[in-house]
């Protein structure tokens, strides 16, 4: 058991190579934000799009997971592997930053952590999508987790078994469907004096004064 553990934990040297590789072909600059999905999360990336907030010219990443720390404190928004979002301004400060935290960040606890770590202080930590428990289905996230995929979050993990993979993406497919076809103008723009439907069921987030936040329920229009 504990070697099996040490073996998922120590994946950090074979995810830095895979960042390194990406930033020498230099095509992840040409976007603005750059997604890292872990092979075994079910990723739903029509629905990211509605999460993510106003592009930032300074580094930002968007955590996606609430962790309890300790009683009577606040739980800890975290960005945790099975899905990382970051900027593009995110990406290259992690460039140019990666071979000195190499140095000083431990390699043996799991490649999120050293993101976390090698993230310095100045970068902006968006983290309306966590709060609001619609980015990633995981058991690590125990404030926000439910079991099964009939949910409509950005992605699903962990799903190692192809078989139970497949099965998660169509469960959670058929949710946006049924969703499109009952609720595509219930949700409006909260704040906006027009109350311009958005179009779409899903409730992500919605611009204004130049920044994101989530949708709450509003009234039908």
């Amino acid at each position: 058991a504990d070697g099996a553990r040490v073996q998922l934990v120590s994946n950090t040297p074979i995810f830095l190579a895979a960042w390194r590789s990406l930033f020498e072909t230099g095509a992840l600059f040409e976007h603005e934000w750059v997604v890292k999905v872990d092979a075994s999360t079910v990723f739903l990336p029509d629905r990211l799009k509605d999460w993510l907030p106003a592009a930032i010219p300074d580094p930002m990443r968007v955590s996606n997971c609430l962790v309890p720390i300790a009683a009577n404190t606040p739980d800890k928004s975290l960005t945790i592997g099975a899905i990382e979002v970051i900027n593009v301004a995110a990406a290259r400060a992690y460039q140019l930053a990666m071979d000195a935290c190499e140095e000083s960040v431990p390699l043996d606890h799991g490649e999120d952590h050293f993101l976390h770590q090698c993230a310095s202080d100045d970068w902006q930590v968006f983290d309306d999508a966590a709060a609001s428990k619609g980015m990633v289905m995981d058991p690590a996230c125990e404030t926000s987790f439910k079991a099964g995929c009939a949910l409509d979050s950005v992605s699903f993990h962990p799903y190692r078994d192809l078989e139970e993979f497949e099965l998660c993406h169509n469960e959670t497919k058929k949710i946006t469907s049924q969703q499109k076809k009952d609720a595509a103008e219930s949700w409006t723009a909260v704040g906006d004096d027009a109350g311009m439907p958005t179009g779409v069921a899903h409730h992500g987030a919605y611009e204004k004064d130049g920044l994101k936040t989530v949708k709450q329920p509003a009234r039908v229009v």
